[in-house]
């Protein structure tokens, strides 16, 4: 059995850039897993409110969620990292 860990920007990526090769992949007999680094949203924002971004957060990963399960992703994983701020995530605790 091979195994495709694919790794995306944010929440879609994978299924925008990589969706034909991912569903390819899973239709060969692969496993297909994805992890997708920030939340893809709050970028748009001045300043990172999680708060007022939630409805669109939740909408675009439950989107994401949705395209993983059409693809036959097995573990899709959104951490919600800060959107295109991973320098101010503590890398170090």
């Amino acid at each position: 059995m091979s195994i495709a860990f694919v790794v995306a920007a944010g929440p879609n990526d994978e299924a925008l850039g990589w969706g034909g090769m991912i569903a390819w992949i899973v239709s060969s007999g692969w496993k297909a897993h994805m992890f997708s680094v920030a939340e893809g949203v709050t970028s748009r924002i001045p300043h990172r409110q999680v708060v007022t971004a939630q409805d669109s957060l939740d909408r675009l990963t439950g989107c994401a969620r949705k395209a993983s399960e059409i693809l036959g992703v097995e573990s899709p994983n959104f951490p919600g990292l800060p959107d295109d701020r991973l320098e101010s995530v503590n890398r170090v605790k």
